[in-house]
């Protein structure tokens, strides 16, 4: 609890939900720090899950745990007095209940986590002055379709289960329509945009597909492996509005034994904070005189 922002999320949060369940006791910053301190939290792995159709046995093991977590929480239930919940509600000409400062540690964790900027508390005054209840809103309906599909999406995942929505509330209007499957890259003897012959590298892949570089690499090391690799003679390399090398520019041939991380800090607006540990990498290249169509490059250049 030596971070302040965190802190400050931590005692704000803990003081409102008191308050809204009617709980008594030590509130202090010193009480809250040492029960803080004591709260071991894990370190962040990221988890890969897979989406698969569940089998009839699976769903009825979940059933059963289902079941059993409802009636566990159904023993709390008959020890909360409804009479004792007092929901919050913001005065944004007042902070004397801590509320704003309570949004305002959420936004700039938040911030932190997505390397963006920081707001100021004047800013979060403002923005929580111009909220609009968003009860009947387009954001409503979104947030309920959304579950429901994520509802399905848990179930199975056939596309005869899945659908695309045009929704505009302003004219009563939602469509519901079935997806298209995922396009799958194919060659091309003429590409109608880039009016040449395009190769797919690898046959067939779409794009959630990403070819993974699990090390730090120069551009030369990098340009070297995609030619191995996939016999692509890779030509630019870029990551987002940030053009990394253009091998057929004069003034980007210092960059050619540089790590493409250093390159990204030297070129970016923005540089790469310290818990940032991958870069998105868009490639362009040629076999021969057909242009290489590849999917993005996750670029891992830190454990």
């Amino acid at each position: 609890m030596d971070e302040p922002l965190a802190f400050s999320f931590v005692k704000n949060y803990a003081l409102i939900l008191a308050r809204v369940l009617s709980i008594k006791g030590d509130l202090s910053d010193n009480h809250i720090k040492m029960v803080s301190s004591k709260v071991k939290v894990p370190p962040f792995k990221e988890k890969i899950t897979e989406i698969k159709e569940k089998c009839v046995k699976e769903q009825e093991i979940e059933e059963a745990e289902l079941s059993s977590l409802m009636k566990e929480l159904s023993i709390y239930q008959k020890k909360i007095n409804p009479d004792q919940i007092k929901p919050e509600i913001i005065e944004k000409d007042s902070d004397s209940k801590l509320r704003i400062s309570f949004i305002h540690a959420c936004l700039n964790l938040r911030a932190k986590n997505f390397n963006i900027e920081e707001f100021d508390i004047i800013k979060t005054e403002m923005v929580c002055d111009n909220i609009i209840p968003k009860i009947i809103s387009t954001t409503a309906a979104i947030t309920g379709l959304a579950s429901f599909q994520l509802y399905s999406l848990y179930q199975t995942n056939k596309i005869d289960f899945i659908r695309d929505c045009y929704l505009n509330l302003g004219i009563n209007s939602i469509i519901m329509s079935q997806p298209k499957s995922v396009i799958k890259m194919q060659d091309k003897e003429k590409d109608p945009i880039l009016f040449y012959p395009t190769k797919a590298v690898p046959l067939g892949w779409t794009v959630w597909d990403k070819i993974i570089i699990n090390q730090s690499m120069t551009c030369k090391e990098l340009i070297d492996y995609i030619m191995e690799k996939y016999n692509v003679e890779a030509s630019i390399i870029t990551s987002g509005n940030v053009t990394i090398i253009q091998t057929f520019m004069p003034n980007n041939k210092n960059r050619i034994n540089q790590k493409i991380e250093d390159i990204y800090n030297a070129q970016s607006k923005v540089k790469l904070s310290e818990n940032i540990k991958e870069l998105y990498l868009e490639i362009s290249g040629d076999i021969g005189d057909t242009i290489a169509s590849m999917p993005m490059f996750k670029y891992i250049f830190k454990k």
